[in-house]
Protein backbone atom coordinates (compact mmCIF):
# COMPACT_ATOMS: atom_id res chain seq x y z
CA UNK A 1 0.00 0.00 0.00
CA UNK A 2 1.15 3.52 -0.82
CA UNK A 3 1.00 5.00 2.68
CA UNK A 4 2.36 8.33 1.49
CA UNK A 5 -0.41 8.52 -1.08
CA UNK A 6 -2.99 8.49 1.69
CA UNK A 7 -1.60 11.64 3.28
CA UNK A 8 -2.77 15.10 2.38
CA UNK A 9 0.06 17.01 0.71
CA UNK A 10 0.15 19.69 3.38
CA UNK A 11 0.15 17.12 6.18
CA UNK A 12 2.99 15.38 4.38
CA UNK A 13 4.84 18.66 4.05
CA UNK A 14 4.35 19.39 7.75
CA UNK A 15 5.83 16.03 8.71
CA UNK A 16 8.67 16.32 6.23
CA UNK A 17 9.74 19.75 7.43
CA UNK A 18 9.97 18.39 10.96
CA UNK A 19 11.86 15.26 10.04
CA UNK A 20 8.95 12.97 10.84
CA UNK A 21 9.29 10.97 7.63
CA UNK A 22 13.04 11.17 7.12
CA UNK A 23 13.61 7.43 7.31
CA UNK A 24 10.71 6.63 5.02
CA UNK A 25 11.89 9.12 2.42
CA UNK A 26 15.40 7.70 2.52
CA UNK A 27 14.01 4.21 1.97
CA UNK A 28 12.10 5.34 -1.09
CA UNK A 29 15.15 7.11 -2.40
CA UNK A 30 17.32 4.02 -2.11
CA UNK A 31 14.89 1.30 -3.10
CA UNK A 32 12.25 2.63 -5.44
CA UNK A 33 13.34 5.98 -6.89
CA UNK A 34 9.78 6.82 -7.72
CA UNK A 35 8.14 9.90 -9.15
CA UNK A 36 6.33 10.36 -5.87
CA UNK A 37 9.66 10.88 -4.12
CA UNK A 38 10.49 13.72 -6.45
CA UNK A 39 7.16 15.28 -5.61
CA UNK A 40 7.97 14.97 -1.92
CA UNK A 41 11.39 16.54 -2.28
CA UNK A 42 10.01 19.44 -4.30
CA UNK A 43 7.16 20.15 -1.92
CA UNK A 44 9.47 19.91 1.06
CA UNK A 45 11.07 23.04 -0.32
CA UNK A 46 7.92 24.82 -1.47
CA UNK A 47 4.39 24.10 -0.15
CA UNK A 48 2.52 25.51 -3.16
CA UNK A 49 4.52 23.71 -5.82
CA UNK A 50 1.72 21.39 -6.86
CA UNK A 51 1.79 22.70 -10.43
CA UNK A 52 5.32 21.44 -10.91
CA UNK A 53 4.20 17.81 -10.78
CA UNK A 54 1.66 18.39 -13.56
CA UNK A 55 2.01 19.61 -17.16
CA UNK A 56 3.85 21.48 -18.49
CA UNK A 57 6.70 20.49 -16.17
CA UNK A 58 5.53 16.97 -15.28
CA UNK A 59 7.86 14.95 -13.13
CA UNK A 60 10.80 14.63 -15.52
CA UNK A 61 12.65 16.70 -12.95
CA UNK A 62 13.83 13.40 -11.51
CA UNK A 63 17.08 13.75 -13.44
CA UNK A 64 17.68 17.11 -11.83
CA UNK A 65 17.55 15.52 -8.38
CA UNK A 66 20.14 12.92 -9.35
CA UNK A 67 17.54 10.18 -8.95
CA UNK A 68 17.88 8.92 -12.51
CA UNK A 69 19.48 10.01 -15.75
CA UNK A 70 21.76 12.98 -16.22
CA UNK A 71 21.62 16.45 -14.68
CA UNK A 72 19.56 17.97 -17.50
CA UNK A 73 16.14 19.54 -17.70
CA UNK A 74 14.43 20.03 -21.04
CA UNK A 75 11.05 21.73 -21.12
CA UNK A 76 10.88 22.84 -24.73
CA UNK A 77 7.80 23.61 -26.84
CA UNK A 78 5.74 23.07 -23.70
CA UNK A 79 3.72 26.30 -23.54
CA UNK A 80 5.23 27.26 -20.20
CA UNK A 81 3.45 30.43 -19.18
CA UNK A 82 4.45 33.35 -16.98
CA UNK A 83 2.75 31.80 -13.95
CA UNK A 84 4.46 28.46 -14.57
CA UNK A 85 7.81 30.23 -14.73
CA UNK A 86 7.14 32.02 -11.44
CA UNK A 87 6.40 28.71 -9.73
CA UNK A 88 9.45 27.11 -11.31
CA UNK A 89 11.64 30.02 -10.20
CA UNK A 90 10.45 29.68 -6.62
CA UNK A 91 11.47 26.04 -6.69
CA UNK A 92 14.89 27.02 -8.01
CA UNK A 93 15.34 29.63 -5.29
CA UNK A 94 14.72 26.95 -2.65
CA UNK A 95 17.56 24.83 -4.06
CA UNK A 96 15.40 22.31 -5.91
CA UNK A 97 17.81 22.15 -8.88
CA UNK A 98 21.10 22.90 -7.17
CA UNK A 99 23.12 20.40 -9.22
CA UNK A 100 21.61 21.20 -12.61
CA UNK A 101 24.00 21.47 -15.56
CA UNK A 102 21.69 22.05 -18.55
CA UNK A 103 18.39 23.89 -18.69
CA UNK A 104 16.32 24.09 -21.89
CA UNK A 105 13.31 26.40 -21.83
CA UNK A 106 13.16 27.39 -25.48
CA UNK A 107 9.93 27.92 -27.46
CA UNK A 108 7.58 28.72 -24.60
CA UNK A 109 5.60 31.74 -23.44
CA UNK A 110 8.03 33.23 -20.97
CA UNK A 111 7.79 37.02 -20.84
CA UNK A 112 9.45 39.73 -18.80
CA UNK A 113 7.68 38.79 -15.55
CA UNK A 114 8.72 35.17 -15.86
CA UNK A 115 12.28 36.21 -16.60
CA UNK A 116 12.30 38.60 -13.65
CA UNK A 117 11.18 35.79 -11.34
CA UNK A 118 13.82 33.46 -12.76
CA UNK A 119 16.51 36.12 -12.41
CA UNK A 120 15.53 36.74 -8.78
CA UNK A 121 15.96 33.03 -8.13
CA UNK A 122 19.49 33.21 -9.49
CA UNK A 123 20.65 35.83 -6.98
CA UNK A 124 21.37 33.28 -4.26
CA UNK A 125 23.51 31.15 -6.56
CA UNK A 126 20.78 28.53 -6.90
CA UNK A 127 22.03 27.47 -10.36
CA UNK A 128 25.73 28.10 -9.96
CA UNK A 129 26.61 24.79 -11.63
CA UNK A 130 24.65 25.56 -14.82
CA UNK A 131 26.73 25.33 -18.01
CA UNK A 132 23.98 25.48 -20.66
CA UNK A 133 20.93 27.75 -20.76
CA UNK A 134 18.62 27.82 -23.79
CA UNK A 135 15.73 30.25 -23.43
CA UNK A 136 15.26 31.29 -27.05
CA UNK A 137 11.88 31.70 -28.69
CA UNK A 138 10.21 33.46 -25.77
CA UNK A 139 9.28 37.09 -25.12
CA UNK A 140 11.53 38.28 -22.34
CA UNK A 141 12.07 41.73 -23.91
CA UNK A 142 14.25 44.52 -22.56
CA UNK A 143 12.82 44.42 -19.04
CA UNK A 144 13.43 40.70 -18.71
CA UNK A 145 16.92 41.11 -20.14
CA UNK A 146 17.72 43.86 -17.64
CA UNK A 147 16.71 41.65 -14.72
CA UNK A 148 18.70 38.73 -16.10
CA UNK A 149 21.73 40.97 -16.62
CA UNK A 150 21.58 42.13 -13.00
CA UNK A 151 21.72 38.51 -11.89
CA UNK A 152 24.67 37.89 -14.20
CA UNK A 153 26.53 40.90 -12.75
CA UNK A 154 26.30 39.27 -9.34
CA UNK A 155 28.06 36.16 -10.65
CA UNK A 156 24.93 34.01 -10.67
CA UNK A 157 25.94 31.97 -13.75
CA UNK A 158 29.73 32.13 -13.69
CA UNK A 159 30.01 28.53 -14.95
CA UNK A 160 27.86 29.13 -18.03
CA UNK A 161 29.36 28.04 -21.36
CA UNK A 162 26.38 28.13 -23.73
CA UNK A 163 23.70 30.83 -23.70
CA UNK A 164 20.87 31.12 -26.22
CA UNK A 165 18.71 34.25 -26.02
CA UNK A 166 17.56 34.32 -29.64
CA UNK A 167 14.04 35.41 -30.69
CA UNK A 168 13.26 37.26 -27.49
CA UNK A 169 12.40 40.82 -28.56
CA UNK A 170 15.60 42.15 -26.96
CA UNK A 171 16.38 45.69 -28.05
CA UNK A 172 19.07 48.26 -27.35
CA UNK A 173 18.19 48.82 -23.70
CA UNK A 174 18.34 45.13 -22.91
CA UNK A 175 21.58 44.76 -24.84
CA UNK A 176 23.14 47.69 -23.01
CA UNK A 177 22.31 46.09 -19.64
CA UNK A 178 23.68 42.75 -20.84
CA UNK A 179 26.88 44.42 -22.03
CA UNK A 180 27.43 45.99 -18.60
CA UNK A 181 27.12 42.53 -17.09
CA UNK A 182 29.65 41.17 -19.57
CA UNK A 183 32.11 43.97 -18.74
CA UNK A 184 31.99 42.91 -15.09
CA UNK A 185 33.55 39.56 -16.06
CA UNK A 186 30.40 37.60 -15.34
CA UNK A 187 30.64 35.18 -18.30
CA UNK A 188 34.34 34.56 -18.80
CA UNK A 189 33.76 30.86 -19.52
CA UNK A 190 31.13 31.43 -22.21
CA UNK A 191 31.95 29.65 -25.49
CA UNK A 192 28.70 30.08 -27.44
CA UNK A 193 26.39 33.10 -27.44
CA UNK A 194 23.23 33.25 -29.58
CA UNK A 195 21.35 36.54 -29.90
CA UNK A 196 19.74 36.01 -33.31
CA UNK A 197 16.41 37.47 -34.39
CA UNK A 198 16.08 40.18 -31.76
CA UNK A 199 15.81 43.95 -32.11
CA UNK A 200 19.41 44.93 -31.43
CA UNK A 201 20.26 48.18 -33.19
CA UNK A 202 23.29 50.41 -33.51
CA UNK A 203 23.28 51.54 -29.86
CA UNK A 204 22.97 48.01 -28.56
CA UNK A 205 25.81 46.87 -30.79
CA UNK A 206 27.97 49.78 -29.63
CA UNK A 207 27.43 48.76 -26.01
CA UNK A 208 28.23 45.14 -26.82
CA UNK A 209 31.36 46.21 -28.70
CA UNK A 210 32.49 48.23 -25.70
CA UNK A 211 32.19 45.12 -23.54
CA UNK A 212 34.27 43.16 -26.04
CA UNK A 213 37.00 45.79 -26.04
CA UNK A 214 37.19 45.53 -22.25
CA UNK A 215 38.21 41.89 -22.57
CA UNK A 216 34.84 40.20 -22.10
CA UNK A 217 34.08 36.89 -23.84
CA UNK A 218 37.68 35.92 -24.51
CA UNK A 219 36.68 32.24 -24.53
CA UNK A 220 33.95 32.67 -27.16
CA UNK A 221 33.92 30.18 -30.06
CA UNK A 222 30.52 30.87 -31.62
CA UNK A 223 28.55 34.10 -31.94
CA UNK A 224 25.23 34.62 -33.74
CA UNK A 225 23.85 38.14 -34.17
CA UNK A 226 21.88 37.47 -37.35
CA UNK A 227 18.50 39.08 -38.06
CA UNK A 228 18.97 42.20 -35.95
CA UNK A 229 19.34 45.87 -36.92
CA UNK A 230 23.04 46.49 -36.30
CA UNK A 231 23.59 48.71 -39.35
CA UNK A 232 26.79 50.44 -40.43
CA UNK A 233 27.44 52.35 -37.21
CA UNK A 234 27.05 49.23 -35.12
CA UNK A 235 29.37 47.33 -37.43
CA UNK A 236 31.99 50.08 -37.31
CA UNK A 237 31.88 50.03 -33.49
CA UNK A 238 32.29 46.25 -33.53
CA UNK A 239 35.24 46.45 -35.94
CA UNK A 240 36.97 49.00 -33.71
CA UNK A 241 36.42 46.77 -30.67
CA UNK A 242 38.02 43.67 -32.16
CA UNK A 243 40.97 45.48 -33.75
CA UNK A 244 44.23 45.44 -31.77
CA UNK A 245 45.83 48.80 -31.05
CA UNK A 246 49.03 50.00 -29.39
CA UNK A 247 47.05 50.79 -26.26
CA UNK A 248 45.20 47.45 -26.31
CA UNK A 249 47.34 44.84 -28.11
CA UNK A 250 45.09 42.03 -26.93
CA UNK A 251 42.92 40.72 -29.77
CA UNK A 252 39.23 40.40 -28.88
CA UNK A 253 37.45 37.19 -29.93
CA UNK A 254 40.77 35.56 -30.78
CA UNK A 255 39.25 32.06 -30.60
CA UNK A 256 36.00 32.76 -32.45
CA UNK A 257 35.39 30.14 -35.15
CA UNK A 258 31.70 30.64 -36.09
CA UNK A 259 30.21 34.09 -36.67
CA UNK A 260 26.86 35.07 -38.20
CA UNK A 261 25.91 38.66 -39.10
CA UNK A 262 23.23 37.86 -41.67
CA UNK A 263 20.29 40.22 -42.12
CA UNK A 264 21.67 43.25 -40.28
CA UNK A 265 21.37 46.16 -42.74
CA UNK A 266 25.16 46.36 -43.06
CA UNK A 267 26.35 48.40 -46.05
CA UNK A 268 29.68 49.32 -47.61
CA UNK A 269 30.99 51.52 -44.78
CA UNK A 270 30.30 48.77 -42.26
CA UNK A 271 31.96 46.03 -44.30
CA UNK A 272 34.98 48.26 -45.06
CA UNK A 273 35.52 48.81 -41.32
CA UNK A 274 35.14 45.07 -40.75
CA UNK A 275 37.63 44.34 -43.54
CA UNK A 276 40.16 46.74 -42.02
CA UNK A 277 39.85 44.97 -38.67
CA UNK A 278 40.52 41.63 -40.37
CA UNK A 279 43.55 43.11 -42.16
CA UNK A 280 44.93 44.18 -38.81
CA UNK A 281 44.88 40.60 -37.52
CA UNK A 282 41.42 40.23 -35.97
CA UNK A 283 39.34 37.02 -35.90
CA UNK A 284 42.34 34.87 -36.80
CA UNK A 285 40.57 31.62 -35.83
CA UNK A 286 37.44 32.16 -37.93
CA UNK A 287 36.34 29.18 -40.05
CA UNK A 288 32.68 30.04 -40.78
CA UNK A 289 31.29 33.49 -41.53
CA UNK A 290 27.88 34.59 -42.78
CA UNK A 291 27.11 38.09 -44.08
CA UNK A 292 24.07 36.97 -46.04
CA UNK A 293 21.18 39.35 -46.67
CA UNK A 294 22.83 42.70 -45.96
CA UNK A 295 23.20 45.81 -48.15
CA UNK A 296 26.77 45.41 -49.36
CA UNK A 297 27.60 46.55 -52.92
CA UNK A 298 30.44 45.45 -55.20
CA UNK A 299 32.86 48.09 -53.89
CA UNK A 300 32.40 46.96 -50.30
CA UNK A 301 32.86 43.34 -51.22
CA UNK A 302 35.97 44.12 -53.26
CA UNK A 303 37.49 45.76 -50.21
CA UNK A 304 36.47 42.80 -48.07
CA UNK A 305 37.89 40.31 -50.57
CA UNK A 306 41.18 42.20 -50.70
CA UNK A 307 41.39 42.16 -46.90
CA UNK A 308 40.79 38.42 -46.77
CA UNK A 309 43.46 37.72 -49.36
CA UNK A 310 46.02 39.74 -47.39
CA UNK A 311 45.86 37.53 -44.30
CA UNK A 312 45.98 33.82 -43.50
CA UNK A 313 42.23 33.86 -42.91
CA UNK A 314 41.78 33.41 -46.67
CA UNK A 315 43.24 29.90 -46.36
CA UNK A 316 41.60 28.91 -43.09
CA UNK A 317 38.03 30.10 -43.79
CA UNK A 318 36.09 27.02 -44.91
CA UNK A 319 32.57 28.51 -45.20
CA UNK A 320 31.62 32.02 -46.30
CA UNK A 321 28.11 33.18 -47.22
CA UNK A 322 27.88 36.55 -49.00
CA UNK A 323 24.64 35.92 -50.84
CA UNK A 324 21.60 38.16 -50.75
CA UNK A 325 23.56 41.40 -50.88
CA UNK A 326 23.61 44.11 -53.59
CA UNK A 327 26.64 42.80 -55.40
CA UNK A 328 26.57 40.98 -58.71
CA UNK A 329 26.23 37.23 -58.51
CA UNK A 330 29.44 36.58 -60.50
CA UNK A 331 31.54 38.70 -58.16
CA UNK A 332 30.11 36.99 -55.10
CA UNK A 333 30.88 33.62 -56.67
CA UNK A 334 34.50 34.66 -57.33
CA UNK A 335 35.01 35.51 -53.65
CA UNK A 336 33.50 32.25 -52.46
CA UNK A 337 35.74 30.28 -54.76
Amino acid sequence: MDLLGLLDDYVLLYLLERGGLACLVRAWHLNHRTKRLCSIEIRARLPSLKALTNPPFNISLTSSFGISGGPDLKRTHSCITESDMVVFSLAVSRGALASLKQLHLERNQIGSDGMKAFSAALYSGALSTLTTLYIDGNKIGDDGMKAFSTALSRGALASLKQLDLGENQIGDEGMEAFSIALSSGSLTRLTHLLLFDNQIGEEGMKAFSSALSSGALQSLLGLSLCENQIGNEGMIAFADAIKPTQEIPMVSLAYLTHFSLSGNQIGDSGIVAFADAISSGSLVSLTKLSLYGNQIDDEGLKHFSSALRSVSLWDTLIWLNLGGNRSSEDFTWSILN
